[in-house]
């Protein structure tokens, strides 16, 4: 198994309960081609609280198609304060028909440091023409190093007729 082939170290310390340890093997599985085994031992990290392993269990059971151990790990990693596991939750909540629901949670992640939720934000004032609200957002993502409002804030500059000013943006 790809969990065998791992430093034996990694293992006992793992079965240990170093949660450390208990990612490295989970990797090593994921590597491998092991969902099953990563998700084994991802749960025994998640089960120590750290939100960070909980987004990560919830990416996993993503990937596994498990959409509602998915939606249960995210919402516990979202509500110990990840906000990765905001902005995908918010994803989900849209895909899932709940507007309102998936809004809050994409604010939570941008008002958090998310740039993707702060380029959503951006996205979303835009389609109801709130200029101001849009670029707003777009600047605040931008500023965090994010290039795709970059490019959105450079268009709306070109379509402002600024073109000086939306050269920077392109750069």
């Amino acid at each position: 198994s790809a969990a065998a082939s791992a430093n034996p170290w990694f293992e006992r310390a793992a079965r240990a309960g170093d949660p450390d340890a208990i990612v490295t093997m989970a990797t090593a599985c994921q590597k491998g081609g092991d969902l099953q085994g990563a998700r084994a031992w991802l749960e025994a990290a998640a089960q120590q609280g750290d939100p960070a392993k909980m987004y990560r269990l919830g990416l996993l059971c993503w990937e596994m198609h498990d959409m509602a151990s998915c939606r249960h790990w995210l919402r516990l990693s979202a509500e110990g304060g990840n906000p990765g596991a905001m902005n995908d939750l918010g994803e989900l909540t849209y895909t899932g028909g709940d507007e309102e629901g998936a809004l809050e949670w994409i604010e939570r992640a941008a008002a958090a440091g998310n740039t993707r939720s702060m380029t959503t934000l951006g996205d979303i004032r835009m389609s109801v023409g709130d200029q101001e609200g849009g670029r707003y957002w777009y600047e605040r993502a931008s500023f965090r190093g994010e290039a795709p409002p970059m490019f959105k804030l450079g268009e709306m500059m070109r379509d402002a007729g600024g073109t000086v000013v939306a050269e920077q943006w392109y750069a």
